[in-house]
C-alpha cells in the first residue's frame, strides 16, 4: 500500500496532462474523420479542444483520480469516444484505419513536444517546478495512451486498425470475438490496479514496456535537440 497520499499539486500535475492527452486524442480522430468525409463528430460539436465536450466523468475524472490517490503505477482513463459513421467515409475500410491511427499519433506527437519543452527547462533534479512535473507526466501520459491504444484489441484503436487491414473473412471472425476481448480488457484494466493496491508490487508492464518506450522517446529528442534534459519520471 502507498505510504501517503499525493499533494493537491501532484494530483493536478497528473490530472491536467491526462485530460489534455485524452482530449487531443479524440479531437485528432474527429479532424481526420471530417477530412475524409464524415462530419458526424463536427455536427455533434466534438471537433473542439474544450475538454468538457469529451469528458466521460467516470473514465476521465473519477478513475484516474482514484488511481493517482493510491499511487497506482499506471493511472488509466478514457474520454467519451467521438462518433464515426463509416458510411459517410469515401473508402470505409481504409479510412477507418486512418481515423484510428490519428489518435495515437497525435499523442506521440504531443509527448515529443513535451520532451522538447522539458529539454529546455534547465531545472536541477532537486529544484523541479510544478511545470516540470506537468510536462514530465505529459510525456508519460501521452506515450502510454498512444502505445496502449495501438494494441490490436477492441475497442482500442489498434483493434479498429486490425479490422481494416485483415482480409475480410478474418476481419469478420475477429469482429465476432470483439465483445469478449473488450470485456476481458476492461476487467484487466480494473483488476490490475486493484492487485497492485493490495500487494504493493509494481506492474511488470510499467518496467518492461512503458519505461523503455518513454526513455527511447526522450533519447530521440535529446539527440535531435542536442540538449540533455531533466527526466522526472523514474
Amino acid at each position: 500500500m502507498p505510504e501517503q497520499f499525493p499533494s493537491l499539486a501532484e494530483i493536478l500535475a497528473f490530472l491536467l496532462p491526462l485530460l489534455v492527452a485524452m482530449t487531443v486524442h479524440e479531437v485528432a480522430h474527429a479532424i481526420v474523420a471530417r477530412a475524409l468525409g464524415d462530419r458526424t463528430a463536427q455536427e455533434q460539436g466534438r471537433v473542439s479542444l474544450n475538454p468538457f465536450r469529451h469528458i466521460d466523468w467516470l473514465g476521465t475524472i473519477l478513475v484516474p483520480a482514484v488511481l493517482i490517490l493510491i499511487r497506482a503505477p499506471i493511472p488509466i482513463g478514457w474520454a467519451r469516444p467521438v462518433p464515426i459513421d463509416a458510411s459517410r467515409l469515401g473508402h470505409p475500410r481504409r479510412d477507418l484505419v486512418l481515423v484510428a491511427l490519428a489518435g495515437p499519433l497525435a499523442n506521440i506527437a504531443l509527448a515529443a513536444a513535451s520532451v522538447g519543452l522539458l529539454a529546455l527547462s534547465g531545472s536541477a533534479p532537486d529544484e523541479l517546478t510544478l511545470w516540470d512535473k506537468i510536462l514530465s507526466f505529459s510525456v508519460f501520459a501521452n506515450t502510454v495512451i498512444g502505445l496502449f491504444n495501438l494494441l490490436p484489441l477492441p475497442p482500442l484503436d489498434g483493434g479498429r486498425i486490425m479490422l481494416g487491414i485483415l482480409p475480410e473473412g478474418l476481419a469478420r471472425r475477429y469482429a465476432r470475438l470483439a465483445p469478449l476481448i473488450s470485456i476481458g480488457l476492461i476487467l484487466a484494466l480494473i483488476l490490475v490496479p486493484l492487485v497492485w493496491m493490495v500487494t504493493g508490487d509494481s506492474a511488470t508492464l510499467l518496467n518492461d514496456i512503458l519505461k523503455p518506450a518513454v526513455r527511447s522517446l526522450v533519447g530521440f529528442v535529446e539527440r535531435i535537440t542536442g540538449t540533455a534534459m531533466v527526466w522526472t519520471w523514474t
